[in-house]
């Protein structure tokens, strides 16, 4: 589950973005066999003035990618995973999740997905 915390909205910056990219291992459905890479979260916050704001809780986000370690999913199906669970959390104006795969079959991937 990903964990949020709730600011005053003047507290919150335009465009949230993860300083570090967060790890994560799968299996490739496709073939069985494990891939990992990084992962990066960017979002703007639903900011209402004189409201407070839904934030994403970093720690709670990696130890959810970490939970997802022995799943099947395509780097695709990662990405769209992430950035869905991202705005059924926060629900941000937008979310962008860009994964970069190291370690699949030796073939460099980079998968953007947008909602």
């Amino acid at each position: 589950m990903i964990k949020t915390v709730v600011v005053p909205s003047e507290d919150v910056c335009s465009v949230m973005s993860i300083g570090i990219d967060l790890k994560f291992e799968a299996i490739c459905p496709v073939p069985g066999k494990p891939y990992g890479g990084t992962i990066e979260v960017s979002y703007k916050p639903m900011i209402e003035i004189e409201e407070e704001t839904k934030l994403i809780e970093w720690n709670s986000l990696q130890d959810w990618i970490e939970s997802l370690r022995d799943t099947e999913h395509t780097a695709e199906g990662m990405a769209n995973l992430v950035a869905q669970r991202v705005h059924d959390a926060v629900n941000p104006e937008w979310v962008e999740v860009t994964l970069r795969v190291e370690s699949a079959f030796h073939l460099p991937v980079m998968v953007v997905a947008e909602l």
